[in-house]
């Protein structure tokens, strides 16, 4: 049985800081991922990679982080 879409598989993605990781990911002609994918490297003039890692960037910006809020409060 394979984990649910967007649940970590025990010894994948993260599991050695140390070690680079190559994400893999497969997008189907017609797929609307694919169709912006395409739009991005073409628009952006980018390679497919730096899509993925500024995806990425993006995500993770906005996403709260836990206990950002204590330190906005600490701060006012």
């Amino acid at each position: 049985m394979a984990a649910p879409r967007g649940r970590a598989q025990s010894g994948r993605t993260g599991s050695d800081p140390t070690k680079p990781v190559r994400p893999q990911v497969t997008l189907t002609p017609g797929d609307p991922v694919r169709v912006a994918y395409d739009e991005l490297v073409g628009e952006l003039n980018i390679s497919g990679a730096e899509v993925v890692r500024r995806g990425i960037l993006a995500l993770r910006q906005a996403v709260p982080q836990p206990g950002a809020g204590a330190a906005l409060q600490e701060a006012g």
